[in-house]
Formats: structure tokens, C-alpha cells, sequence
């Protein structure tokens, strides 16, 4: 009777410790920049990123967009189209973590004029139509 005390015991244990989701080895620290629109690209900070592109996806506030490139330590996306504004999430090999504050999309129709040199103080240039 005591081994099959055992064993169930045993077995709710191993039940409970496997239906917890494990925390994502990765997070984000912050994006760059904070607020923009439609086609402009954002450089999502953190750590433990997957290096290959095809394992990670991001979205903004529910809303899909194309991941450029990926490091370690950075994430190069595009805002998309249809984007609002709200928290980023970052999703690699089906574990998600979302940014600390949103995106801010803001008002008019703005066009990504070009990328400034980073030297110059300003990564992204821009200009409402």
C-alpha cells in the first residue's frame, strides 16, 4: 500500500513540475526607436536572441512585420503597414516575451526618407507627407 502511495505521489508531483511553461531564455531590454511609422526600421535590444532569422518573429501589437536580421543581442525589423500602437512581442521557437512599454505609431502618413550614418547622432530619417 505504501509503494502505491509512493507512486501516486510521485506521478503529481511529475504532473505539476511539467505543466509549468518554461520561462523563455531570452529577453528584450528596450527598441530603438521608441515611436515612428509604417516601413521605418526599429532595433529591438536584449539578450538570447536566436541568430537565425527563420526561428524568430516579431509583432507589433498583434500585427506581424518582416525581421530583417538577428543577433545575439539585436533584432532589425520593419514596422508594419497596419501596425497601432502597443507592446512588441518577440516570439523564438514558440516562447513569446513581450517590451515593457509600446511602439508609439504616430499621427499623419510619414516616409522613411533614408538611414543617417550612425556618426551623425541619428539612425533614421523621416518626413510627413
Amino acid at each position: 500500500m505504501k509503494q502505491i502511495v509512493g507512486l501516486a505521489l510521485a506521478c503529481l508531483v511529475l504532473l505539476i513540475a511539467c505543466s509549468k511553461d518554461p520561462e523563455p531564455a531570452f529577453t528584450i531590454t528596450g527598441f530603438d526607436p521608441v515611436n515612428g511609422a509604417a516601413n521605418l526600421y526599429v532595433t529591438i535590444n536584449g539578450e538570447g536572441f536566436d541568430t537565425l532569422v527563420s526561428n524568430t518573429k516579431v509583432a507589433f501589437n498583434g500585427v506581424h512585420a518582416t525581421v530583417i536580421s538577428t543577433t545575439k543581442t539585436a533584432i532589425e525589423t520593419v514596422v508594419p503597414s497596419n501596425a497601432s500602437t502597443g507592446k512588441i512581442t518577440v516570439t523564438i521557437n514558440n516562447n513569446k516575451v513581450l517590451s515593457a512599454t509600446d511602439f508609439v505609431i504616430l499621427p499623419g502618413k510619414w516616409v522613411q526618407k533614408g538611414i543617417l550614418p550612425a556618426d551623425k547622432g541619428r539612425v533614421v530619417g523621416l518626413g510627413l507627407l
